[in-house]
């Protein structure tokens, strides 16, 4: 299925780019697969840039570059600092009927009720993600008639920013205030719905024919806030070796990268258990651990580094208010960082299709192997390590790694989480983690090792036993001659 083309927004101003993305996602029937029955086989799919699961997306071209203030950089763990105290979003919902007729109208379009419970929504959701710091408001809705020919998504945003509001949002000027224009089409605008929105700027702009359901408009919209609010994109990747499950960061590219292949593709949308992965119908999943952490959000991790450490962990279920609910790992060798964290199907993670009982979705990743997804299970969760890694623009993007073995134990076909008895090391044998055991209820129990201690000695010798010393008896005297 096409995703939306790239295009150059007109521009208002010359500044530094802001990145522009589109989220692609299948109609809301679409979206729901039929849970699996006992036995089925994995689907795989031909191509590691094609989800299944009823999620289809073609995903070349997807980034798009407007000209906005350079309010966006890369963070460093540690430019990051805890959020503090709450800070008002206010949205602006602009109803856009782009042409005059009616027979390409959506079958729901969006009306005020929806809209509002839409925006309460919304606020619900990132107001838990941020730990009650986002708090997202209703400022006003309004409709407008463009009498277009037909509904182009790029040019039904530009044409309504520009006079929306009073014109409130023309030459990007939502830029550092925290305000959002969400506008939402009439229309489907196509043969499939498309959404997009900007990406940091302390506030933003979000596009969506999807309308303001609770069933899949609202999973798009939830989606494309986080990009407002500077989330990249949730992928799976997966590193073509059967001996060594991680690469360097270099090594991470996505999937449809045009250079040479990369050792270790990353599905773009690929996390299953991340609001910024894949939009799927009646679908939730916390924002991951990492991206968390990265946005102040979440505080209560615990840090691991320097080399030779060992140490037992208990981490939380990323779902519940315990503390600890993320082990940040910072690699020895290569300073890099993980993050291990733990979900369970509890809360509103309990509505992602990785704990619905779905059939696994799996697809090839090059020659002889293969990533799947959704085969955790309900009962006792899994156990994930991310990486943060920077794969297009300056936007840092989150990355689950294939790290389990399947059923079958091999090595070329791993799912992207860990169950208890299996562990994971990092790239050039950085650190290793260990899941002991797993309970929603008490956690999950990690060994974590970091490599690079100093050599260890061997145990001393075992005293000997002390005796009493004789004394010595006085030095004779040679005669004088």
């Amino acid at each position: 299925m096409p995703s939306f083309p790239t295009r150059r927004l007109a521009a208002t101003a010359a500044a530094a780019a802001l990145v522009f993305t589109v989220l692609v996602t299948a109609p809301a029937q679409a979206a729901t697969p039929s849970p699996a029955p006992v036995a089925t086989a994995p689907t795989t799919t031909a191509a590691a840039s094609t989800a299944t699961s009823g999620v289809s997306a073609d995903l070349s071209g997807d980034m798009m570059t407007v000209p906005s203030a350079p309010l966006l950089r890369a963070q460093t763990d540690d430019d990051v600092s805890p959020t503090t105290g709450v800070t008002d979003h206010p949205v602006y919902v602009s109803v856009a009927a782009a042409t005059a007729a009616t027979s390409d109208d959506s079958p729901t379009p969006p009306d005020d009720a929806s809209i509002r419970a839409a925006v309460t929504q919304l606020h619900d959701y990132w107001w838990e993600e941020s730990g009650h710091t986002v708090n997202v408001t209703l400022a006003g809705i309004e409709t407008r008639s463009l009498d277009q020919a037909s509904c182009v998504p790029a040019t039904v945003l530009n044409t309504v920013h520009t006079s929306a509001f009073g014109g409130r949002f023309a030459r990007y000027a939502w830029a550092g205030t925290n305000e959002h224009l969400i506008v939402l089409s009439r229309e489907t605008c196509g043969t499939t719905a498309t959404a997009f929105g900007t990406v940091g700027g302390d506030g933003g702009e979000v596009f969506s024919s999807y309308g303001a359901g609770s069933t899949l408009g609202v999973p798009v919209l939830l989606h494309e806030f986080g990009h407002n609010l500077g989330f990249g994109h949730a992928g799976a990747g997966m590193c073509r070796s059967t001996t060594s499950f991680d690469g360097a960061a270099s090594d991470y590219r996505y999937a449809t990268s045009t250079d040479s292949p990369a050792s270790c593709p990353v599905l773009e949308y690929g996390d299953f258990l991340d609001i910024m992965g894949y939009s799927v119908s009646s679908s939730r999943p916390h924002l991951s651990s990492v991206q968390r952490v990265r946005a102040g959000y979440l505080t209560d991790v615990t840090t691991l580094s320097g080399a030779g450490t060992t140490r037992q962990v208990t981490v939380a279920s990323l779902d519940g208010a315990a503390k600890g609910r993320a082990v940040k790992v910072v690699d020895p060798v290569s300073g890099q960082d993980y993050y291990v964290e733990y979900r369970t199907a509890t809360g509103t993670d309990a509505t992602s299709p990785e704990f619905g009982g779905r059939s696994p979705s799996c697809a090839l990743v090059g020659s002889g192997f293969t990533r799947c997804a959704l085969t955790s299970d309900k009962t006792t969760g899994s156990v994930r390590v991310l990486r943060p890694l920077t794969l297009a623009g300056s936007t840092v993007s989150t990355v689950a790694l294939a790290v389990g073995l399947d059923a079958g134990r091999d090595p070329s076909r791993r799912d992207t989480h860990l169950d208890a008895g299996e562990s994971f090391t990092s790239a050039n044998g950085g650190f290793t983690v260990s899941v002991r055991s797993m309970t929603p209820s008490g956690g999950a129990v990690l060994d974590v090792s970091l490599a690079g201690g100093p050599p260890r000695c061997p145990p001393p010798l075992r005293p000997r036993p002390c005796r009493p010393r004789r004394p010595r008896p006085p030095p004779r005297r040679r005669p004088v001659d």
